[in-house]
């Protein structure tokens, strides 16, 4: 990129930590970012998903096995070899930058959100055009038991299995950026900034801060604890060839299940039992203990004292992990069968 230095933003999530919001509003503020703040929010017109930047592991990720399912998906239904299919990605987006003249590049997707090592950054450097030693990197962090939990509503709309409770490595993941990338790393700790996207402003340097509104909040579906049980055992029972695929039948499902899930009374949140809850952030005490003395705040969801873990090994349907009410759970069956039509689910 002769002549000028442009900065790379790269905003690896983590997953569920307010990552749709966040994307939602650089993708439909772009126009204005690049055009008062010079900031671009590039996105591929002809293939892949314009929201983040999901794709982009297509072609830098080292274990190709290993890809996202909804990247996969995306690239079958192109009909094109992954190469090919990120070639034509990030060729775009690399002209979308070149022709921008920003000076910050802001790139989102918590596909990132893996140890530093498991991604080609010097290929995706080369590939857009921008020197690998211009980038920097912010990434939010949330309650482990939360985000496990938020893990298995995402995982469950499109299979009957989820992982048993456990916590998620943070520390490794966030320690491999910042030895990759040291002094180039903001940890963000979501439960003390409150509002990602008002966070993420400030982040990236939007300097007419106020006059960025944010947009309407679009929040990935929610599920209540019956409708997730309920999934599960629809795709136990009548879907099991398809099993952590997304596909029209499994969104056929997904979509009568919510309707139905909003129209019945009596739905909650769901919440951990109290046990998984306590097991889960006390499998990253030190991890939690690390991330105090990083940031130099008080974690709001450290376990104060050491606990007995519970054991996982007979944890598989969700009314093991957090409570369903049964009746309810029957009259949502029955609302979804009878909007189910013959064929489409079994």
């Amino acid at each position: 990129m002769a002549g000028k230095t442009m900065e790379v933003i790269v905003h690896i999530g983590a997953h569920k930590t307010g990552t749709t919001s966040i994307q939602d509003f650089l993708f439909s503020r772009r126009d204005e970012l690049l055009n008062r703040e010079n900031i671009l929010y590039p996105t591929s017109r002809s293939i892949g998903f314009k929201q983040n930047h999901t794709d982009l592991t297509a072609g830098v990720f080292h274990n190709h096995d290993d890809l996202g399912r909804m990247v996969v998906s995306r690239i079958k239904s192109s009909g094109a070899e992954r190469d090919v299919y990120y070639g034509t990605y990030v060729e775009e987006l690399r002209s979308e930058i070149e022709a921008s003249s920003c000076d910050k590049v802001v790139l989102s997707t918590e596909a990132f959100f893996r140890h530093a090592n498991d991604f080609d950054w010097h290929k995706l450097s080369r590939d857009i055009g921008i020197p690998l030693e211009f980038f920097r990197f912010v990434v939010y962090l949330r309650d482990p038991a939360h985000h496990y939990l938020s893990l298995v509503q995402q995982r469950i709309k499109y299979s009957s299995r989820f992982k048993s409770p456990k916590s998620v490595p943070f520390r490794k993941v966030v320690q491999s950026y910042e030895d990759k990338f040291p002094g180039r790393v903001s940890i963000r700790i979501l439960e003390l900034v409150s509002d990602s996207v008002a966070d993420i402003k400030s982040v990236i340097g939007i300097k007419a801060y106020d006059e960025f509104d944010n947009p309407v909040e679009r929040k990935n579906e929610s599920l209540s604890a019956e409708a997730m049980q309920l999934i599960q055992l629809y795709r136990q029972r009548f879907m099991s060839d398809l099993d952590n695929v997304v596909d029209a039948k499994g969104r056929r499902l997904l979509q009568v299940v919510m309707n139905a899930d909003a129209n019945l009374v009596g739905g909650i949140k769901p919440k951990l039992f109290q046990n998984v809850y306590d097991s889960i952030n006390l499998g990253v005490f030190d991890d939690i203990s690390w991330l105090e003395s990083q940031c130099e705040v008080d974690i709001p969801w450290k376990i104060s004292q050491r606990m007995n873990k519970i054991d996982t090994g007979g944890i598989s349907l969700i009314s093991d992990i957090c409570f369903v009410d049964k009746d309810r759970l029957s009259m949502l069956n029955l609302h979804v069968f009878d909007n189910l039509l013959a064929g489409q689910v079994g």
